[in-house]
């Protein structure tokens, strides 16, 4: 538990707290801005304020098949209430608390990403490093391409619009020129 004071000097009492996959979900259906629920996860916290959640994160395995070792996580959602002075910080102590529990289970890496248009202050505050831009993938011709082939829920809808992103890491085995190859 941690306290900080708010506008008007009073404390609130921030706590990190473990979250079901079905509360996870309930937060990003309220919150996020550009995702949809997740079908499965490793684990997910939240914080609450006073006993009140304000925000969640979850960690899955890496999308990115090159990422997928066995060591590396990917958060992949993180949703905060909208709610102003309240939630001040709220992003950068999620980031922190998945990044020390993935590494107290013995992942290596963490990675995340933002869209490109995203500052990334919550990712820096919190010990992660830019380590890379991605294109945008385009998801046009594809389905006649793949005929047939099973596609993942949301693909090619506004859900997952297609934008440049960054990539962020973390841990002793990030890889990015911050880290100078795990350095950190």
């Amino acid at each position: 538990m941690a306290g900080w004071r708010a506008g008007s000097g009073v404390v609130l009492v921030t706590t990190i707290v473990p979250l079901s996959r079905a509360e996870v979900n309930d937060c990003i259906r309220r919150w996020h801005r550009h995702h949809r629920p997740i079908r499965q996860h490793p684990f997910s916290c939240g914080v609450s304020i006073d006993g009140i959640l304000v925000g969640s994160a979850t960690v899955e395995r890496p999308k990115a098949r090159a990422l997928c070792d066995g060591l590396t996580f990917e958060v992949s959602r993180v949703s905060i209430e909208p709610s102003g002075e309240r939630v001040r910080n709220v992003a950068s102590r999620l980031y922190a608390a998945v990044r020390r529990a993935a590494l107290a289970l013995g992942y290596l890496r963490g990675v995340t990403y933002t869209r490109a248009d995203e500052g990334g202050g919550s990712l820096i505050a919190s010990g992660w490093h830019r380590a890379a831009e991605t294109r945008p993938a385009t998801w046009e011709g594809r389905r006649e391409r793949w005929h047939g082939a099973r596609f993942l829920p949301g693909m090619g809808d506004a859900a997952s619009e297609s934008v440049a992103r960054v990539r962020w890491e973390t841990g002793p085995g990030c890889r990015c020129s911050a880290c100078a190859g795990g350095a950190e």
